[in-house]
């Protein structure tokens, strides 16, 4: 008979513990509805985006994450600054997609992460019977000169020249070719 409470001895303290600990947080509970009966409203949350920190390890998950029309051709990270080359196809007629790419780009980099203050941005077409890659576009962005205002004109396609030197848009003659009077 003894050796039958000492066998479960232990499980029927745990079954105990449980059962008190149960009707303890119950209490505790009650004790804290606000008039005794009613439970509190619960505050409506809404979720923000959270920033997060580039680094060499994470970067492909981070530019994965970047609703991007034109293809990623070379990335890298350097303590506080993204180099991003960008490919477009040679038969592109409108610079609409590259515009909003730049925009993405830019407001992923400069408000989502924590740790990137330069966004170096070459956007390259491909000259298919040469194999041989030429630049249309690049900017070197930093944090503190991309206001909101001004991505919210290069999302829509508008690069006023304030904006363009802030930023450091540099146009190449391709640019000027590929899409005469789209600048």
């Amino acid at each position: 008979m003894m050796n039958r409470v000492q066998r479960w001895g232990p499980a029927m303290l745990t079954a105990m513990a449980t059962i008190l600990l149960t009707a303890g947080l119950g209490w505790l509970s009650a004790a804290h509805r606000a008039d005794g009966n009613a439970p509190r409203e619960a505050a409506a949350v809404t979720a923000s985006p959270q920033t997060i920190s580039v680094t060499d390890a994470r970067l492909v998950d981070y530019l994965s994450d970047i609703p991007l029309q034109l293809r990623l051709s070379r990335a890298a990270w350097n303590g506080d600054g993204l180099t991003i080359d960008m490919k477009v196809a040679s038969t592109i007629a409108r610079p609409d997609a590259i515009y909003h790419d730049i925009y993405e780009m830019l407001q992923y980099s400069f408000t989502r992460t924590d740790n990137v203050n330069r966004l170096l941005l070459r956007i390259v077409i491909q000259d298919e019977r040469l194999k041989k890659n030429y630049v249309l576009l690049s900017l070197d962005a930093r944090k503190q000169e991309a206001a909101p205002e001004r991505l919210k004109a290069i999302r829509e396609g508008i690069v006023t020249p304030d904006t363009e030197q802030a930023l450091r848009f540099i146009y190449t003659p391709l640019w000027e070719r590929t899409f005469p009077g789209d600048r």
